[in-house]
């Protein structure tokens, strides 16, 4: 039975044989890959036969695309400029995946998802459009739409359409998996349900707490006790306070909770989204590493380092009693695993490289492999 709010929202239902089905490349007939009473895989097979080059090729791409004020998905000069309309970018490159840097609000959010779903509906063959958002924890915005290289590439014969075909069937598996061929709408009226809902905020909070990375514990000092005395930096002082005592200088505290970001240096471009990239040198240098290294000095010191990229910090780390790495938490997140409420279970997802000249002298397409890293990829330590 077809999901009544793809009736909804879908203008291209039709029935065969009492079957009701979208008619995705509007033939007027039942084909394999619109049929979700085929298997997956027969559906998968039938598809890129009907497809041209470009639009296979077009597959293999995902780019940022701009989401409207209101939801519409045409272009808008309101928008920041560094993504361009999803509708756009289909029709000039046959892309179907794209990547969201930003949304007005959840309602904007899926009104502009149907509106783009009913757009791809118009393609020539109907396929649905998938929608992807990077993890934030490591600040990998991106996204690229050249499929005209593949073309050529094929139409010169260094690459074999056969090949193609290869990653495009690997591609469309997860859209059918994903039942996006059969119900690719948003029921507007479950969104208070989805988003925003308690279950999913307590697992989002779990999260940042298991994730935490115990690289050092000397003396055990993670796992505070009673209500300590407490200097913290770049921490909410109201959320501390709810955990120890805490005092306005160093000298008076029992231990020092200081966090960090992993450095980096802006680089001089034109490029508007590059610019905000987190760029240069993973290592703290002058000024800043001695003021870190003077604290570290005068108290216990719990360094907590936000790792969006792997920081190389080896003064920093043989001067403080803790080091904790995390990926994206909250203060109170951060306070909760100091304070033995919950035990950090993560592991280094890269290593951290001893040095600066470690660094340039390992290969950049060749994963943790700098000459001896301060921890290893899939280091951490359990409590």
């Amino acid at each position: 039975m077809l999901d009544p709010i793809v009736r909804q929202h879908s203008d291209l239902v039709e029935v065969a044989d009492g079957f009701a089905f979208r008619d995705l490349n509007k033939n007027g007939k039942l084909d394999v890959y619109e049929d979700p009473r085929q298997p997956l895989e027969t559906r998968v097979e039938d598809l890129p036969g009907r497809m041209t080059l470009a639009e296979k090729a077009g597959q293999m791409f995902i780019s940022g695309a701009s989401v409207g004020e209101d939801g519409a998905i045409e272009e808008d000069p309101s928008t920041s400029g560094m993504a361009r309309a999803a509708g756009a970018q289909m029709v000039e490159y046959h892309m179907t995946h794209f990547n969201l840097w930003a949304i007005p609000g959840a309602q904007t959010l899926a009104v502009w998802y149907n509106n783009l779903q009913r757009f791809a509906e118009t393609t020539r063959l109907g396929i649905p459009v998938t929608i992807a958002s990077d993890p934030r924890n490591h600040f990998s915005f991106g996204g690229e739409s050249a499929p005209e290289l593949v073309v050529v590439l094929v139409e010169q014969g260094l690459v074999a359409e056969a090949r193609v075909d290869v990653s495009v069937r690997r591609l469309l598996r997860l859209k059918f998996q994903l039942g996006l061929f059969d119900q690719p709408f948003v029921d507007l009226g479950r969104l208070p349900e989805v988003l925003g809902r308690p279950s999913a905020i307590a697992a989002g909070e779990a999260s940042q707490r298991r994730s935490m990375t115990l690289l050092k514990n000397s003396d055990h000092l993670v796992l505070l006790a009673g209500r300590p005395r407490i200097f913290v930096q770049n921490l909410d002082a109201a959320i501390a306070s709810e955990y120890g005592e805490v005092v306005p200088m160093p000298e008076a505290a029992d231990v020092a909770i200081l966090r960090l970001q992993t450095p980096w240096y802006p680089v001089e471009t034109e490029n508007p989204l590059a610019r905000s990239f987190h760029h240069g040198d993973l290592d703290f240098k002058g000024e800043a590493k001695a003021e870190i290294l003077a604290l570290l000095q005068a108290v216990p010191t719990i360094v907590v380092l936000h790792l969006d990229r792997p920081a190389v910090v080896p003064e920093i780390n043989e001067a403080c009693r803790v080091l904790l790495a995390d990926y994206g938490a909250g203060d109170a997140a951060v306070l909760d695993v100091i304070f033995g409420r919950v035990r950090p279970e993560g592991k280094l997802s890269f290593e951290l490289p001893s040095s600066m000249e470690a660094v340039r002298n390992q290969k950049s397409d060749l994963p943790y492999d700098s000459e001896a890293p301060l921890y290893p990829f899939g280091f951490g330590l359990s409590l």
